[in-house]
């Protein structure tokens, strides 16, 4: 007996990203993007809060488009761009 199992893979690409210096308080750095896509051979999905930023300073992310559906499952073989920006609030 074979089979296959259903099994997703997320790839997020770039890995990092660099938003420079900017003025705390009222700045909003130039918008980013960071393609999700996924490699495996079932639906990604997302639970929870789904794509959430954690660690120092994340209240400084956010993501600015898409405006909705950012956590909607992604197909086998398919991809989701999204735009970030870099607000710092605080020191």
């Amino acid at each position: 007996m074979l089979g296959n199992g259903v099994d997703p893979n997320i790839e997020v690409t770039p890995e990092e990203l660099n938003f420079g210096v900017l003025d705390v308080c009222g700045a909003v750095s130039a918008t980013q993007t960071v393609t999700i896509r996924n490699a495996g051979n079932g639906p990604l999905s997302f639970t929870g809060e789904g794509i959430v930023f954690a660690g120092v300073g994340y209240a400084d992310y956010r993501i600015v488009c898409p405006t909705t559906g950012a956590t909607a499952g992604i197909p086998e073989g398919g991809s989701r761009i999204l735009g970030i920006v870099f607000a710092p609030v605080s020191y």
